[in-house]
């Protein structure tokens, strides 16, 4: 008997790839360059940002068997959309070669937190 696989598990692994994607080219911007002050002050906190989502996600894998707090998992959903925006936000103004990157990675990000803080929005709106 064939089992389904549910589709929701690979999701995450579209922003994660592109997140280690920016992170790679983040770090061979900030290893190339001659003026590395004003490279390193626009490529850096975008890099610090991208790694918000990813630990959040890691968090709420961890979390699904440890379900001590119902607030927490969404807590760390908020937070996770909230660093996704910023780091949207200020890789607009990021390295030329890190910015495609770095815009797409966030971008899934926001999407990838927005879709489950809409349903929990939308859900507590039913009550």
């Amino acid at each position: 008997m064939m089992v389904p696989f549910p589709i929701w598990l690979i999701l995450p692994l579209v922003p994660l790839m592109l997140t280690l994607l920016a992170w790679r080219e983040g770090l061979r911007a900030l290893a190339s360059t001659e003026s590395k002050d004003g490279i390193r002050s626009r490529t850096l906190l975008p890099m610090l940002l991208l790694a918000a989502p990813v630990a959040m996600l890691l968090g709420l894998v961890g979390r699904v068997a440890n379900v001590a707090s119902q607030t927490a998992p969404g807590r760390m959903i908020f937070i996770g959309a909230a660093s996704s925006v910023v780091a949207l936000i200020t890789s607009t103004w990021s390295q030329r070669g890190f910015r495609p990157l770095a815009i797409f990675a966030a971008a899934a990000w926001v999407l990838c937190y927005g879709l489950p803080l809409l349903a929990m929005f939308s859900l507590a709106g039913l009550r």
